[in-house]
């Protein structure tokens, strides 16, 4: 049985299936990666990117910005650590 906070949150359609449960995929994205400068950053606004390198240095610290530039950045491989609402969502992306 569902109680009222169950309800609250989801919508049902006739066969009592959830309606508008999303992937977390559909929420946050990085693109294009691989990048040659600009990195897009799709995510809610208030969300917190940092970008570090292979050893774990922050080399982009705790932006808001959607658009971050990498250009200046050696080629390689990086993490973007977006935090959001108490997440980390980590995404691993090549500058080339």
């Amino acid at each position: 049985a569902w109680d009222e906070t169950c309800v609250d949150l989801y919508s049902y359609c006739e066969q009592g299936w959830p309606q508008g449960v999303y992937d977390i995929h559909d929420v946050y994205n990085i693109y294009p990666n691989p990048t040659n400068g600009l990195l897009n950053i799709q995510a809610p606004s208030e969300a917190i990117t940092s970008v570090y390198n292979a050893f774990g240095q922050i080399v982009v610290g705790g932006t808001m910005d959607k658009v971050i530039d990498l250009s200046e950045l050696s080629n390689g491989v990086y993490h973007v650590v977006i935090q959001y609402n108490e997440r980390n969502i980590i995404k691993k992306i090549i500058k080339s």
